[in-house]
C-alpha cells in the first residue's frame, strides 16, 4: 500500500492504531486514553455479531437491520491515490446512525469506475468493492470499546450515551492490503 502515513500493520497495539486512524480528523486525541482494546470474545453479543467476522460491514449491517444503509461523508482528504474519509452509515433518511467509520485507502488499487464512485460518494465502500467483483478479504486486527462521551460515540446521538464498539481492519484486494478501516457500532 503506498501511503503518506503509517499503516495498521506498523502499529504496536489497538490504541496506537486508533490514534493513527483518527489523527487527521481529530486535533485532540486525549479521549483515546479512555478507550479499551478487547478480544472479540469479550464484545457484547450484538457487537460481536456485527464486528467479529471477515466480511464487509455493509452487507453485515444490511442483514442485521433488514435494509440498506445510506452513506454520509463527514469529511475527506485526497492526495493523489491516498484517500481518507470519515463517514456515517444511516437508516431512515439519516435519522438513525448505524455506523461511524474512518476509511484510508490507496485508490490506485481499484478500477477507474470504482475510484470515481468512491470519490463521488455514490455508495458505501463495501458495496462498491463487491460490485467491482474482485477477490476481497477483510482482516480484523483489533477490537475497541469506546466509552460514552467521546467524539466518536457522540456521533450516534441519543444512543451515544452508551458504550460503542469498533474494529480496526484491513481489506485485502487480490491478496494485497488496500484499505484500512475503523468501523464503530453502538449497540
Amino acid at each position: 500500500m503506498t501511503k503518506k502515513h503509517d499503516t495498521l500493520d506498523g502499529c504496536r497495539n489497538a490504541l496506537d492504531a486508533l490514534r493513527m486512524m483518527c489523527a487527521e480528523f481529530y486535533p485532540d486525541l486525549s479521549w483515546i486514553g479512555r478507550c479499551e482494546a478487547m478480544e472479540a470474545s469479550r464484545l457484547p453479543a450484538t457487537a460481536r455479531q456485527l464486528l467479529a467476522h471477515a466480511n464487509h460491514m455493509t452487507p453485515t449491517l444490511r442483514a442485521h437491520f433488514g435494509r440498506s444503509a445510506t452513506l454520509q461523508v463527514l469529511d475527506s482528504h485526497q492526495e493523489g491515490d491516498d484517500y481518507r474519509r470519515r463517514i456515517l452509515l444511516t437508516l431512515d433518511e439519516g435519522k438513525s446512525i448505524i455506523e461511524f467509520g474512518i476509511v484510508s485507502m490507496d485508490l490506485g488499487c481499484v478500477d477507474p469506475s470504482t475510484r470515481q464512485a468512491i470519490v463521488d460518494r455514490t455508495a458505501p465502500l463495501g458495496d462498491l468493492l463487491q460490485k467491482e467483483g474482485r477477490m476481497t478479504r477483510v482482516e480484523p486486527k483489533w477490537f475497541v470499546r469506546f466509552p460514552a462521551g467521546g467524539p466518536i460515540v457522540e456521533c450516534f446521538g441519543a444512543r451515544g450515551k452508551v458504550d460503542a464498539y469498533g474494529r480496526l481492519a484491513i481489506i485485502h484486494l487480490d491478496h494485497k492490503p488496500a484499505v484500512e478501516l475503523l468501523e464503530v457500532v453502538a449497540v
